[in-house]
């Protein structure tokens, strides 16, 4: 059973983070899904960053995790999608690994 943790800048007063566990159930209808945070600072990348690598250590390997805080919604930026050999111990290698190995992809709505 696959496990996702989810952290955004939504806030939880409307129906935008169910929509996106909506989403992920339909395409993976077993996984477990664990809410780290919605409400980091809007448009706080930073915080974000700092939220997801101090829980991101005590999750099972494999665990897919998924930030969305965007300083510009609907722009052109691409997904970054960082594959890991194991944690990292502060943001700031968060940051620094991201830079060095991060790949833009295209992604395809199947929904």
């Amino acid at each position: 059973m696959p496990v996702i943790t989810l952290l955004t800048d939504y806030g939880i007063k409307d129906s935008y983070v169910a929509e996106v566990k909506g989403a992920m159930l339909r395409i993976s209808p077993d996984a477990t899904i664990v809410d780290i945070s919605h409400d980091v600072g809007n448009y706080d990348i930073e915080s974000g960053a700092f939220h997801l690598v101090r829980a991101a250590p005590y999750f099972p390997s494999g665990t897919v995790h998924v930030g969305v805080v965007d300083p510009g919604v609907g722009g052109a930026r691409k997904p970054i999608i960082v594959k890991t050999r194991g944690a990292w111990d502060n943001h700031r290698a968060f940051f620094e690994h991201m830079s060095a190995t991060s790949i833009n992809l295209t992604l395809k709505n199947s929904l």
